[in-house]
């Protein structure tokens, strides 16, 4: 199969973290997800809360580092975490200020102001006591951080963990100051507590899909490529075929291709990939010295999707210096983005290699846990990045491209599963008619439908499995259940797509 996404952040998230004492201490500013930061939170797991919990501190350093999201059109998801009221009552203060205005100067009369941690309120309200005050001013801070960011790109999620019969109506007012947000008391358990950030993460997940291209269109946040908009027909041609630079093929050889580089789970990163060995190349390399290998694909698309074109592709290998070259190996599909910002990122297609590779990973222990026969293994397509020079035409100053490479597979995609619960009709798995439950509202990530795949018709796909005995039919939802449950909940694989 073809895993369309690992469900582990595509438009990587960044995290801070900020720990509310007397003062407020950054720990970790716009940190990425990754094995360390998880490493360092699992050394701090001892840590104690100490002193005092002042809110307005804590969310003045929040507002610091959200400074810098004004401009991106970033989502924000802010979640804080208490056991109790604010203590910002006890830092506060009156100062007084003169009328300097001369004509007035027998009758001046000092002005008295009210400060929290020597800032001046801000607030107009009116309020009676300093904890009403302190309130007014937790509340304001939301709303202004809405109003400086937009409010529906902010999603506020309070949650009060601490004795129930402490007072948390800051906390409560604070998230009702946004449309998107979320309260939730949970006493002491440590239980409530996990599900209560597994419900926000659903919410995270929502976020992430809205600044998604194939959430928003691409059109809003990303600049189409103009060069893409030509679609092509498939074209016949079989290994050993001769094809002509510039007519309907694009060869890049020699010094124009770079190389060819997958990704090794070992490493976890992206290592050199061997040209194809297939004969005729080895008979060909010894015979003729001057013979040179490289790529081609078709110029114009067949397929497109909400993130990438699709293109037929083959190695080749040429005797007159690129003019023209002969298809080797087996036939393939390239991808390429189909937006100007990432044809100059370098971890756009390296992101897909990745999540292919570690599914390949998970799909290996999968098949030894299941120790079935062949009809039961499941395997994921090797892909690779090839690095071309193509003079500017697409890559601009920079002049190399990467496009992202697979073996083009015979046979029709049925697509077995998707990111909302759904289930391909006839399997047997089904968690939803008992519980009512609607996956539709957890935030579904929006994918792309290549033209070559797009026969997938909803009528064919529901939430209701049935409940005949376990087939081979039912492996795709068996396994992305098991990469669930093998990765302790950090991992899903999920928009199989099967070519058995």
């Amino acid at each position: 199969p073809r895993a369309r996404r690992i469900l582990s952040p595509h438009f990587l998230p960044q995290v801070s973290l900020i720990e509310m004492s007397d003062d407020a201490q950054v720990v970790f500013e716009r940190a990425a997800l990754s094995s360390s930061l998880l490493s360092f939170l699992k050394g701090r797991m001892n840590a104690r809360a100490r002193s005092h919990g002042n809110y307005l501190l804590a969310l003045d350093a929040a507002r610091n580092i959200l400074l810098d999201d004004v401009a991106r059109r970033n989502q924000v998801f802010i979640i804080m975490l208490s056991d109790g009221a604010p203590s910002d009552h006890n830092a506060y203060s009156i100062s007084y200020q003169e009328d300097d205005d001369e004509f007035y100067y027998s009758l001046r009369q000092p002005t008295a102001f009210a400060r929290l941690h020597g800032s001046r309120v801000l607030t107009n309200q009116k309020w009676s006591t300093v904890s009403q005050l302190v309130q007014l001013e937790c509340v304001e801070w939301v709303k202004r951080v809405g109003d400086l960011l937009g409010r529906d790109r902010v999603f506020m999620g309070t949650v009060a963990f601490g004795p129930p019969s402490e007072n948390y109506v800051v906390l409560e007012k604070m998230a009702a100051a946004l449309p998107r947000s979320s309260f939730q008391k949970l006493g002491l358990s440590a239980a409530c507590l996990r599900t209560a950030l597994s419900s926000l993460t659903d919410s995270i997940t929502t976020l992430r899909t809205e600044v998604t291209p194939a959430y928003t269109g691409g059109g809003r946040q990303l600049t189409l490529r103009p060069d893409i908009l030509l679609k092509g027909e498939r074209q016949s041609y079989g290994e050993c075929d001769r094809i002509h630079d510039g007519l309907s093929w694009e060869l890049y050889i020699g010094s124009k291709f770079v190389h060819k580089r997958r990704y090794d789970p070992a490493t976890k990163r992206m290592v050199d990939a061997p040209f194809t060995t297939s004969e005729p190349v080895p008979s060909w390399g010894c015979a003729y010295p001057e013979m040179k290998k490289g790529v081609a694909h078709a110029m114009h698309k067949f397929g497109e999707g909400a993130e990438r074109v699709v293109y037929q592709c083959t190695e080749v290998v040429s005797f007159d210096g690129g003019k023209t070259g002969y298809c080797v190996g087996p036939r393939l599909v390239a991808k390429s983005t189909r937006f100007n910002e990432y044809l100059q990122t370098e971890e756009f297609h390296r992101d897909f290699c990745r999540t292919q590779g570690e599914a390949e990973e998970l799909a290996q222990l999968f098949n030894r846990r299941l120790r079935g026969g062949p009809e039961w293994q499941l395997h994921f397509l090797p892909c690779f990045v090839y690095t071309i020079k193509d003079g500017g035409r697409y890559s601009g100053r920079r002049g190399v491209l990467e496009i992202l490479v697979e073996e083009e597979l015979e046979g029709k995609f049925t697509k077995w599963n998707n990111n909302t619960g759904g289930v391909a009709r006839g399997s047997l798995c089904d968690t939803n008619r008992s519980n009512g439950i609607n996956k539709t509202t957890l935030g579904a990530i929006e994918e792309d439908d290549e033209d070559y795949d797009s026969d997938y018709d909803s009528d064919d796909y529901d939430n209701y499995g049935s409940a005949s005995s376990a087939s081979a039919d039912d492996v795709p939802q068996c396994f992305s259940h098991f990469t669930h449950y093998v990765t302790a909940g950090l991992k899903l694989v999920c928009d199989l797509q099967v070519v058995g």
